[in-house]
C-alpha cells in the first residue's frame, strides 16, 4: 500500500533538500510555514519522524534534533557550543577509511548495510566568538577570562581580567 504524498510532506522534504544546514524541527516549520501558513508544528515533527522511518531523511544525535534529506552514508562535526552540523564527508572519511567503502562488509557481528559518524567538538565560529586561541587544545572558559565585582562602586559593575589562572584587579582611574 503507497502512502500518500501530502502538500505538507512534499514542502518539508523539499526544503531539507534545498539546504546543508542541517535544521532543527523548528526550523524547517518556519521556513515551510512561510510557503503553507496553516501547517502546524505538529504537523512538521509527525511528518519528520515519519520519513526519518521510512528512510527518507537521517536524525543527527544531540539537542534540539537535526535532520538531513542526504540519506548516503556520510560524516558529521557537530559544534557542541551551538549545535550547528556540518558535514564533512571527504576530509574525516580519507582519513578514516582510507579509500574503503564500509557498506557492504562483512564483520564478525554482521554485514553493515549503513552507517552514521558524528564527531563532536566546538565550531570555528564560536571559538572566533567566544575568544579562544585555539593550538591543538581548547582553552577552558573559566581561564579565559575573570570577573570581579567591584565594591567601591555602588552599582557592582564586573570587571574583566587578562587571562590568567589569578587575575589581578586593574586598578581603574577616577
Amino acid at each position: 500500500m503507497s502512502e500518500r504524498i501530502t502538500c505538507q510532506k512534499e514542502a518539508i522534504l523539499n526544503y531539507l533538500r534545498s539546504v546543508r544546514t542541517h535544521p532543527t524541527a523548528r526550523e524547517v516549520y518556519l521556513s515551510v510555514k512561510k510557503q503553507l501558513p496553516r501547517i502546524s508544528l505538529g504537523t512538521v515533527y509527525r511528518n519528520l519522524n515519519l520519513m526519518k522511518e521510512r528512510g527518507e531523511i537521517i536524525e543527527l544525535p544531540g539537542e534540539p534534533s537535526r535532520y538531513d534529506a542526504e540519506t548516503s552514508p556520510h560524516i558529521h562535526f557537530i559544534c557542541e557550543n551551538c549545535g550547528r552540523a556540518f558535514d564533512i564527508l571527504d576530509e574525516a572519511k580519507k582519513e578514516l577509511l582510507v579509500g574503503k567503502e564500509i557498506a557492504g562488509r562483512k564483520i564478525p557481528a554482521g554485514i553493515i548495510k549503513n552507517y552514521q559518524i558524528s564527531f563532536f567538538g566546538v565550531c570555528q565560529d564560536c571559538i572566533k566568538k567566544q575568544g579562544r586561541k585555539f593550538n591543538g587544545k581548547i582553552l577552558k572558559k573559566e581561564n579565559m577570562a575573570c570577573k570581579r565585582k567591584n565594591t567601591k562602586n555602588t552599582k557592582k559593575k564586573a570587571q574583566k581580567c587578562a587571562p590568567r589562572r589569578k587575575c589581578a584587579r586593574k586598578k581603574t582611574a577616577k
